[in-house]
């Protein structure tokens, strides 16, 4: 096994921590915020400022997978890309519970 193996085995179980710590913070608050205002309606969505972060995570995806064709070293961006993403994914939970 190669180094790189174990760096993306290690980056992926980080990753998997986060993202299951995030989605069970998420869940948790979800149901008591729903417990807690089940007769009310559905609050209406805020305006967000994620546009610009959605967009250059398109781009990347979007270029990573171009690059495959060009460049076979890049087969190994796209694992990479995902931890990433999981992971945000995580935190996301944590940021969204602040706001």
């Amino acid at each position: 096994m190669s180094i790189l193996f174990y760096v993306t085995l290690f980056l992926c179980l980080i990753a998997t921590a986060i993202f299951v710590a995030g989605y069970i913070k998420g869940v948790t608050g979800a149901v008591a915020d729903h417990r807690a205002t089940a007769e009310t309606a559905i609050p209406e969505e805020q305006d967000s400022n994620y546009g610009l972060a959605i967009l250059a995570a398109v781009l990347a995806a979007s270029g990573i997978i171009a690059m495959v064709g060009f460049v076979p070293e890049m087969i190994y961006a796209g694992p990479f890309l995902a931890i990433v993403t999981a992971t945000m994914n995580g935190v996301a939970f944590f940021v969204d519970a602040e706001g």
